[in-house]
């Protein structure tokens, strides 16, 4: 969620974001960051979070996947 402009360079989601991925790392888990925005991007690059894939989003038409899916079920 994009901050209110007179709220940004604050530090708050680099503070929010360390918190959880500390949380994260506590539990157990390796702390993943997904996002698209370039300032999500930049806030996770100040973490120390490395990029090391991509991320592919698809919706499909509703209407062409039930085609789909009925061709398929007839096989």
């Amino acid at each position: 969620m994009p901050a209110v402009p007179r709220h940004r360079g604050g530090g708050l989601a680099r503070r929010v974001a360390s918190a959880a991925a500390g949380h994260a790392l506590a539990a157990g888990p390796m702390p993943q960051w997904r996002a698209r925005p370039v300032e999500a991007s930049r806030v996770a690059q100040a973490l120390g979070f490395r990029e090391s894939g991509a991320q592919l989003s698809v919706r499909p038409d509703p209407g062409k996947l039930f085609e789909s899916l009925s061709w398929a079920l007839r096989m």
